[in-house]
């Protein structure tokens, strides 16, 4: 039987802690360049709105991609690799409620760790 790998979020507490390299955490638009990142020797990447969804639409981040779309290009992101991946939830898209809904939705399918 194998043992299963750490948590991603776990490896991230590791890279961030560690005092001997810093860590330089870079921003794929889609799960390809993701791929590629990782291939490259990249420890860890962030996923923020603006580059999604000027990657995907052209257009500035202002609001332009609802949070169920970031959250499931982030989660496309997240499952092309097996380095952490942060996810900016930026405003939460609305209100405390909205917020809330987007904090429970990622940790949903295993794509991300709580």
């Amino acid at each position: 039987m194998s043992e299963k790998p750490p948590p991603r979020s776990a490896n991230l507490q590791t890279l961030i802690h560690r005092r001997d390299k810093v860590l330089a955490v870079l921003h794929p638009p889609t799960a390809a360049h993701a791929r590629i990142m990782e291939k490259a020797g990249c420890e860890a990447l962030f996923v923020g709105t603006g580059g999604v969804v000027g990657a995907y639409t052209g257009l500035s981040d202002v609001g332009t991609a609802t949070m169920t779309e970031c959250v499931t290009i982030a989660g496309w992101i997240a499952d092309s690799v097996s380095i952490p991946v942060i996810i900016d939830g930026d405003t939460g898209h609305g209100g405390i409620m909205a917020v809330r809904r987007m904090v429970r939705t990622l940790p949903r399918g295993g794509r991300y760790e709580e």
